[in-house]
């Protein structure tokens, strides 16, 4: 029996480096508080092109388009939702 790899490295300090690794699952349970920081982020971002295109002076012959607006203002909506709700893993669960 073998107790080297194929690539030369002990069995043994690869078992150790993988299990030294962090956990997935603790990446899994910070989803909602990093999304919705990032939606946040990007609802600010265009209202603020919203604002921007408001009170730049424009001609007559461009239309100004809400788009940006609505969109950001979704975007913040559902990264407020997703920060509030995310549960984190310390928290204890419903009772």
């Amino acid at each position: 029996m073998n107790i080297l790899s194929a690539s030369g490295f002990p069995n043994v300090w690869i078992a150790q480096r993988l299990s030294a690794m962090p956990a997935v699952e603790t990446a899994r349970m910070q989803f909602g508080r990093t999304y919705g920081v990032g939606l946040i982020i990007l609802g600010f971002v265009l209202c603020g092109i919203q604002f921007v295109q408001y009170i730049a002076p424009t001609n007559s012959e461009h239309v100004i388009s809400s788009l940006p607006g609505i969109i950001g203002a979704g975007l913040l909506a559902v990264g407020i939702a997703l920060f509030i709700t995310a549960h984190r893993r310390d928290e204890a669960g419903p009772k």
